[in-house]
């Protein structure tokens, strides 16, 4: 009978793990070189279980996955060490990438092959931010998740005419079920 620490699990579950977070890390990736994307209100509201279910499965799993290799090696640095790392890969980490593998990376593929010029609605939740160097002036929006909810380089002027809960067209490069914003303005 083999040792569970010597336990090694098939392939092809392996290449699935890699394969659902590389899935889930592709859109922080792209936001974290400058694309931003946004996923279509309608998009949002109808995978919004889909995506808490699969925030959660995926901060399962990353627990499995660091019990399995706290058994196989004991990290140096003790106790404290190991909780922080339990903490922010369980808590932080795994939700993010499980709801965004749903929330905005079909979305965002789609819109990458087959996308053209599309323009989407969103409702503004927060006009009054400064941002930061790489998001100047962001408009924030009601409808799309964290880490996409945000529109960024809008002009002053505009961002000074707008308030919570107006509505905006957002314009760019995608499909009904997301974008690559552009611009964006006021709607009639």
């Amino acid at each position: 009978m083999p040792n569970n620490a010597d336990y090694k699990p098939p392939k092809w579950i392996t290449i699935l793990i890699l394969t659902w977070f590389f899935l889930g890390c592709l859109p922080i990736l792209a936001l974290a070189f400058g694309f931003r994307f946004l996923p279509s209100p309608e998009w949002v509201q109808n995978t919004r279980l889909i995506a808490a279910l699969a925030a959660f499965g995926t901060a399962a799993l990353m627990l499995v996955l660091l019990r399995i290799g706290h058994k196989k090696q004991k990290p140096e640095g003790g106790m404290i060490k190991i909780v922080g790392m339990y903490l922010v890969a369980v808590f932080l980490f795994s939700p993010a990438v499980g709801a965004s593998a749903i929330a905005a990376t079909g979305p965002m593929l789609v819109a990458i092959v087959a996308g053209s010029q599309s323009s989407l609605t969103y409702t503004v939740a927060d006009a009054s931010q400064s941002g930061s160097y790489k998001c100047r002036r962001p408009i924030k929006l009601t409808e799309a998740p964290f880490l996409f909810n945000l529109v960024c380089g809008t002009s002053q002027a505009f961002q000074l005419g707008v308030s919570k809960e107006d509505f905006v067209l957002v314009t760019g490069h995608g499909t009904r079920w997301g974008l690559f914003p552009r611009t964006i303005s006021m709607t009639d």
